[in-house]
């Protein structure tokens, strides 16, 4: 049986659902595990196949302007570029 491992670090509702949806289509043909955030609202099923860890709710992705985008004349190199 083919195993399916399915991620959303996401506490939005449409993003569990859309995951967990998925989870319910596909998990009497393949091997599902779903992995999500721990203390979301939405009501997923708690069981084996369902996968909860702690999780910051809004961990964002740092951006930082290196020389090929950059519209100024500052040093790039403390970014490691």
């Amino acid at each position: 049986m083919k195993k399916i491992l399915m991620v959303t670090m996401s506490d939005h509702t449409s993003f569990q659902d859309g995951v967990f949806s998925m989870y319910e289509n596909l998990k009497d043909r393949y091997k599902v595990t779903t992995l999500t955030i721990k203390n979301s609202d939405y009501p997923a099923p708690r069981n084996s196949d369902n996968l909860f860890i702690d999780a910051p709710k809004r961990p964002g992705i740092r951006h930082i302007q290196c020389g090929a985008y950059s519209s100024n004349d500052e040093d790039d190199s403390k970014y490691g570029f």
